[in-house]
């Protein structure tokens, strides 16, 4: 099993969801589901990612409809973004990252999403 694979096994667990066939084609979003609830997973073996502002953007045309987050895993290792309120700061633009870089707090036109650990999924 590749680590994406892992990466999304492990959402699936947390969220007690099904991991979503064919969501990697770009049409379908939510790489993991479970009922009201999608999960983006995005993955790297790199010690660094873009983090893409259109991934955010994607998730918040779900959200009238479910709970979003999402996943982000350098390696194995996990943290998540959850939307928490409207609009509060600079627009975030899409940029290359490492694990310790990540930002606490991600702007897009329509949310601010902050970070947490991964584990913080069980309890979402």
């Amino acid at each position: 099993m590749k680590n994406w694979e892992k990466a999304e096994e492990k959402v699936k667990e947390l969220i007690k969801g099904k991991r979503t066939p064919g969501s990697g084609n770009k049409y379908i979003l939510g790489d993991v589901r479970a009922p009201g609830k999608v999960v983006e997973v995005k993955q790297t073996d790199s010690d660094s990612m873009n983090l893409q502002y259109e991934w955010f953007e994607g998730l918040e045309e779900l959200a009238t409809e479910d709970e979003v987050a999402l996943a982000i895993f350098f390696g194995l290792v996990g943290f998540v973004y959850y939307p928490v309120g409207g609009e509060d700061g600079k627009r975030w633009v899409t940029k290359k990252v490492s694990i310790r870089e990540l930002p606490k707090q991600v702007q897009t036109v329509r949310q601010t999403w902050e970070l947490d650990y991964l584990d913080s999924l069980r309890h979402w």
